[in-house]
Order: structure tokens, then sequence, then C-alpha cells
């Protein structure tokens, strides 16, 4: 238990009445209220009267106090305003017991008596609260804070629905062992499980919560027929529930049940607001936005007598719900999205998909292949399919490639490479190549050059000359190259590093950080000429490479949103707490002049170049298709952008392996979605 640390005033307070009585040896009540506020309940024993004594035992006495610290999650006992009354051998003061940001404070006349050296308290259990008398108890009522719900549009994402929670009363239990054996089979659970539940402290326990339906007649008669077990079906709280099963699953997270680590840490921040029995977000946006989903709990402190029954209520704290989230997410869109991945990937390919408006950054669908269902995690996994999901056979479904998948970009970093070379005054719009091509393969003529030639892609019709537009439509790798190499090692990468592509955007979700290259890594000519085509070592992933494509469209680079508000509902309206708009992370990061010449050359990428399969009549779209290889692998990229939407969008795929036509039937199918 936290410690107070107490003013020198209520310290010198004690002593100070100690010596009125104007005696040499320790003044019993002072003794006393002291061992109280050091939680020394050991010590406070010895100065109570061998009547009390007669009616407690030192270990009944400390467990008293001890059970009302626990249960009442008090943080500290003090006392001020004491005043003695030798004549009447009464000692009165005020007693404060801190509840984290509550408090209980009584005001107490505790009578001492005894003669010469021998003054002692005469203890009952009234001194601990008013009206408590020998047999009563302490306890509390803890009232579960409704989580916050995840919302998008009217649809609910993920919500709460009302659990049967099967408890003990430790109070009652007649045999532990026989309580376990009897209770495990009946709850689907080993005995060790429900023996880790009772080592918590309090008297009342919660063993498991389980839906509604998930509890039998039969199985709850057998339940309540073993001493101790109590089932609620209200007070006790919710299960939560995702109601279209995998959609969104990396995005949306799960919960599960808090561990100590968890517990620890937690409430080191807010001391108190978890317990053992607390549901926690794991992971998504259920462990993002923990704190504000999460809410507090209530609490009601009362005096129960001997029978259990509730005698008088000391303190009543009411319950905060959770704020519920509300996201920027078109579930039709992020429906047809998962259908379509689901159809068009072989079982041999992962992906990563993201949609959103590049003008303001809000998400409008997303999705890390494959998925799981949340739901599987609510009430513990069970272990075979937890293995599944760590088995890489099974491509790791809980891995989101979204945000934590670290790809090389290939040709879809073109854009941002070729605004490094114009900005640096490398070449200009109209630079020609005329270097010496051979069968697609050039060798640098240049110093220090001792590396194989650089290849590109074999097209039956190139367009010519070989200048910056051109080399954009047919996505030309040796054309970047020996950009890349006319801008130099220190321009280029002090550009790139300036787009953010050597840290972690800003993201609901954690981002694994980009590089350019190793800290190690000699980054010689070889090295700057494949960086300029998007291969070398340049790792990005597919959300931070998606918000790089925003700054398209007036040269900042936006921060992508999943949640547009945080509210509280109030009877049938709610109250916004929090609005969140767009914000862009990385200002004027690609200069107008830059663009004013890159982009005309994306939207000719989709008509006349290697966007061509995409091609839709009805609209105007601009793009960038991209492959990089890995080892024997090859990472396939394609993003594309709206040019006369009224709501623009822009979708951004990435396919492991091979992404051939696949890419682009994802892609068309989100920019037709909605008209």
């Amino acid at each position: 238990m936290a410690k107070r640390i107490f003013t020198s005033f209520v310290i010198c307070l004690l002593f100070l009445a100690a010596g009125c009585v104007k005696q040499e040896a320790p003044f019993a009540p002072s003794l006393f209220l002291g061992a109280l506020m050091e939680s020394d309940f050991a010590s406070a024993y010895e100065y109570i009267s061998p009547a009390a004594k007669e009616k407690i035992t030192k270990e009944d006495f400390v467990k008293r106090y001890e059970l009302m610290v626990n249960e009442l999650g008090v943080t500290g006992v003090y006392v001020d305003s004491l005043i003695i009354d030798n004549d009447l051998s009464i000692a009165q003061y005020n007693l404060h017991y801190a509840l984290g940001d509550d408090e209980l404070s009584y005001t107490f006349k505790l009578p001492f008596l005894g003669e010469e050296e021998h003054w002692l308290v005469d203890w009952s259990p009234a001194l601990v609260v008013p009206d408590m008398d020998w047999g009563d108890t302490l306890s509390v009522v803890r009232v579960q804070a409704k989580r916050g719900e995840i919302f998008a549009g009217d649809d609910v994402l993920a919500k709460n629905v009302a659990a049967a929670t099967i408890f003990a009363n430790t109070s009652k239990i007649q045999s532990a062992e026989l309580f376990c054996s009897e209770l495990a089979p009946l709850i689907g659970e080993d005995e060790e499980y429900i023996r880790k539940r009772l080592a918590r402290s309090g008297e009342i326990v919660i063993i498991k919560s389980m839906l509604p339906e998930e509890l039998s007649q039969e199985d709850a008669e057998a339940m309540l027929a073993i001493p101790g077990v109590g089932i609620d079906r209200r007070a006790f709280g919710t299960i939560r529930v995702y109601p279209f099963g995998p959609l969104m699953s990396h995005t949306l997270g799960y919960v599960g049940a808090i561990t100590d680590e968890e517990l620890t840490r937690l409430n080191a921040a807010e001391p108190g607001r978890y317990t053992g029995d607390s549901i926690v977000g794991k992971s998504g946006l259920e462990l993002a936005y923990e704190s504000e989903l999460s809410g507090k709990d209530g609490r009601e402190y009362y005096i129960a007598d001997a029978n259990g029954q509730k005698k008088a209520t000391l303190l009543n704290i009411p319950a905060q719900d959770g704020l519920d989230v509300h996201l920027n997410v078109d579930v039709g869109m992020q429906q047809r999205l998962e259908e379509v991945m689901a159809l068009s990937l072989a079982s041999h390919q992962t992906g990563a998909v993201i949609a959103l408006n590049p003008e303001t950054g809000a998400v409008k669908a997303l999705c890390s292949y494959p998925g799981f269902d949340p739901n599987l995690f609510v009430r513990g996994i069970p272990q075979d399919i937890w293995e599944q999901f760590q088995d890489e056979a099974n491509h790791l479904p809980l891995f989101n490639r979204l945000t934590r998948g670290l790809y090389p970009p290939g040709s879809i970093i073109k854009p941002f490479t070729a605004s490094a070379f114009l900005e640096n005054g490398a070449i200009t719009q109209h630079t020609t190549f005329e270097g010496e091509i051979k069968d697609d393969y050039w060798t640098p003529r240049r110093a220090g050059w001792n590396y194989p030639p650089i290849k590109r892609v074999a097209i039956r019709a190139r367009p010519s000359p070989l200048n910056l537009e051109n080399a954009m439509i047919t996505s030309d790798n040796i054309f970047f190259a020996y950009a890349a190499m006319e801008t130099g090692e220190e321009a280029f990468l002090a550009y790139l590093d300036n787009l953010g592509m050597n840290e972690a955007m800003p993201f609901e979700l954690p981002l694994a950080t980009p590089h350019v290259k190793h800290e190690d890594t000699d980054f010689h000519m070889r090295f700057l000429a494949e960086s300029g085509y998007g291969q070398g070592e340049i790792l990005i992933t597919p959300v931070q490479m998606a918000a790089m494509y925003t700054a398209l469209q007036n040269g900042d680079i936006m921060i992508p949103r999943l949640v547009n508000k945080l509210y509280r509902t109030e009877g049938n309206g709610y109250i916004v707490e929090r609005e969140f708009g767009p914000e862009a992370w990385k200002k004027g990061a690609i200069a107008q002049s830059a663009l004013d010449i890159i982009k005309p050359s994306l939207e000719k990428v989709i008509t006349d170049g290697t966007g061509y399969t995409l091609r839709l009549r009805s609209r105007r779209i601009a793009g960038k298709t991209g492959t990089a290889e890995v080892g024997s692998r090859e990472v396939s990229w394609f993003a594309a952008y709206t040019l006369d939407r009224d709501e623009p969008l822009l979708c951004l795929v990435v396919i492991d392996t091979e992404g051939g036509v696949v890419k682009f039937d994802i892609v068309r199918e989100l920019l037709e979605y909605g008209g």
C-alpha cells in the first residue's frame, strides 16, 4: 500500500498532545494513531486495552485493518485536529482514509484508560468507522464501467453484451480443492485456472464471464450447488463482442484479461483504476485508446453485518463509462475490400491495402491479409488455434502488415526520388539520358563503378526520348539510377530524410520505423543508383507509403486518421469530447515546381504506361506501379488516386509475392465503389 507523506504539523500535533498529559512514558493514543498512519497495525494492537484484546486477537485485528485497506483501496491514513482531554480520558481527532481522488473522513472520540505509565486505548470496531459493531465487516462492491464502443457510421464494430458472471464468495468456500475440482468442468477450465483466480485478494472474486447463451440452466444449477459459487447477470458487467467477426481485425484489435505486468504498469499511472479482473485492450485500437475506452469503475463502500447484509453505506462513487470511438471508415467499402482480397489472393500470397482521402488523411478502408476473428480472444483463445496463428506456414495472421511490415518500395517511390532530383537541380523536366543502353542494360561510365550493369524491364514500344516523363510512364530504372547518381549521395539522402523516410510517422497504431539504409552501410555508388528506383536497402510500411502519396495533392504529407471523434453517450444523445481534423505531418514536403512536372506523368502512367491495366473509362486516375525483388521473391505495389471525384480517394496495395493483375483488380474495386 502506498504511504502518504504526512506534514510535520500532524506529527508535531501528536507529540504535543502526548506532552499535555505530563508523562515520561509515551502516550498510548498518540502512538496508536501514529501506528495507524504508518500502516503498522501489529504495533497499534499493542496499545489497546486487555478487555479489547479478549474480544479480538492480534491476527484478527491486523487482518481487519488490512482487509479494509485492500478492499477499499485505501492509499493512506492520516489524522489531524487531535485534542486530548485527560480529565475525561478522551482523545478527539479527525481520521481520514485516502481513496485515490476521494476520501472517507470521520471525527472520533477515542476512550483511553489506565493510570501512571499504563495508558491504553479502549478499542472497539467503532474506531474503524462509526456504526461498526463487533462481527461487522467493511465491504466494497465495484460497479464496472461500461467500456466505450467502436463505431463507423451507424455500424457498431466493437460492442458490449450483458455477461453471465460466475464468481466466488471466498468466505463461504468450505474446501478450496473441492471448490476447484467441482467447478472446473462446469466452466470449461482446468483447476489451476480457478486456483489462480482465488489467489487474488478480496471476498468476492470473479472466476469467469460468459455470454448468457453459453450458460445453460442445468450448468447454472450445478454451479450454485457448490458452496461459495454465485452467478451474476447484471452487476459485474459485460463481454466484448465484434459483430462483424474478422472485419478490420488488425485495426480494431481485441481485448483480454489483464496480466500482472499490465496491472502494475497501468495502475502506476492511475492507482486503483484496474483490478485483477479488469479486461483491457491487447492490440489495435482497443489498445491504442485503452485509457479512453475503459472508463473508470464505480465503487460502493459499506458496512456488512455478521450475516453479510448491508448495514450502512460509507461512500458511493458512480462509474464513469468509457468514451465511444467513431471511425472515418466506410464499412461498405471495408467489406468489399476484404471480400476482394479473400477472393483474389492465392494461398501463398499475403498483402496489405489502405484507402484514404488524400486531402484530409481520413482512412476509408484498410486491410492486412490474412486476418483473424477477434472474438476468439475475448474469453481466452484455445491453445491449438493460438499455435496455428504462430505458424509461419499459416502466414502469421496476427501480424499487421499495414503497420509493422517493412517492404522495399521499388518503383512506387519514383515520384519522390524524382522530386529529389528536380529540387536539387540534378535534372530538369527536359533532361535526356544519353548513355549507351544495350539489351536494356546500362553500365555507368563513372570512376569507381565496379558493379554489374543496371537493368530495366523490356518494353515492346518504348517512347522516346528517355526523359523524366517517359521514364516515369515506363518505370525505367536506368533513368532513375542515372538521376540519383547525378544528385549525389549527400543531397539524395538528405532529401529523403526530410520526407520522413527514416522515422515512423504519427498514426493511431504504432508504425515500424522505415529507413533508407542501415546505419553501418557503406553507401557506395551502386546503393545510390539502386535507391533511385526504390531498391537498395530502402524499407517502408504500407501506411507510411500511402501517406507520402498524399503529398502529391499540394506538397503536404497528411497524417492518416482512423478516428474522427470521441464521444460520451448520454441517454439518446451524445456529447463530443474530442474531434480529430486533418493534420499535416510534413508541410511543404514537395515543392510545387516539382509537383507541376511529376503529376501529369502519373496520369499518363495509367493511360499509356505500366498502370494501363487499371484504366477506367469513367474516371481520371493517376498512379504508379512498383515491383521490388527480395531474394527469390517479389513484392508488388500499386498506388492510384482519383482526379475527378468530389471526395478524392487514394488507394495503395502491396502484394507479397507477385501481384500480377490482382493489385489492379483490388484498386479498381475501391475506386469504383460508391460512384
